[in-house]
């Protein structure tokens, strides 16, 4: 692949639609850009976007904005390319475009690891601070994937207990608030540092920060996501054996300044 500067924004994704009697979308490769974030895109676009089958749009959001171009990607098929992106800064959308015509060529050539090459090294996301620990457990505490930032000991040698804890914490808030509420602890504030939590398909996640900030926030619910969509086989089957879930600390490099 020919050199080219990486292009700095918040997000990227590509999404193939299948245009049968139910309309259904895979997502080919996400960077920075949740799973919700894309399926309001796509149902806020999607009469537009099946209709004329090629184009591009501007879409002004609350905290960002995005850019989307999509075209036919073969028959009953359009694929759908999503940058997310500061509100301010429209000068990129001419790089932005030119990087979607490489992902098109790509695609229409089947050539799909540049594809993926194109998508994953031209782009740069920006990499959050702030990130002290996190704890990936099942309901009954027992450890999936813990990440501890530096050589805290006491998170180290406690990592069972902390699991245990998180997980009784849950337990107790269902039975005061009521399972049937379906509420869940978002929080366990301990001062000067808050563990913010995350349960999805029966996984916690418990991320220690000393400060939430917009860009921590958005990065935890994307991490959740690739965790259990990465995931989903070895969740469903899982025996207490951990070391299936140790290469995730990759995908934590992509979004956490560790």
């Amino acid at each position: 692949m020919q050199e080219v500067n990486k292009i700095d924004i918040l997000g990227m994704g590509v999404v193939k639609i299948s245009l049968s009697s139910i309309i259904q979308y895979q997502i080919i490769f996400q960077k920075g850009i949740g799973m919700s974030t894309i399926q309001n895109i796509f149902e806020l676009y999607k009469d537009e976007i099946i209709e004329k089958e090629e184009g591009k749009s501007f879409i002004p959001l609350e905290d960002f904005s995005a850019f989307i171009s999509y075209f036919k990607g073969g028959e009953h098929e359009i694929v759908l390319i999503i940058y997310l992106d500061d509100r301010e800064d429209s000068q990129k959308f001419p790089k932005l475009y030119i990087h979607s015509k490489k992902i098109i060529n790509c695609y229409h050539s089947n050539n799909f690891e540049e594809l993926l090459e194109t998508c994953n090294d031209l782009i740069e996301i920006p990499k959050a601070e702030g990130l002290l620990s996190l704890f990936v457990i099942d309901m009954g505490g027992c450890p999936i994937f813990t990440k501890i930032m530096g050589k805290d000991t006491k998170f180290i040698q406690n990592e069972i207990h902390i699991g245990g804890f998180i997980s009784a914490l849950f337990s107790f808030s269902k039975n005061i608030i009521g399972a049937d509420k379906g509420a869940n602890l978002k929080e366990i504030n301990f001062g000067n540092q808050i563990f913010h939590t995350i349960v999805k398909n029966e996984v916690i996640f418990a991320f220690l920060v000393n400060k939430m900030t917009p860009l921590l926030q958005r990065y935890i619910y994307i991490v959740a996501d690739e965790f259990t969509k990465k995931f989903d086989k070895e969740l469903k089957d899982f025996n207490g054996e951990i070391g299936k879930f140790y290469n995730f600390e990759d995908t934590l490099k992509i979004y956490f300044d560790l």
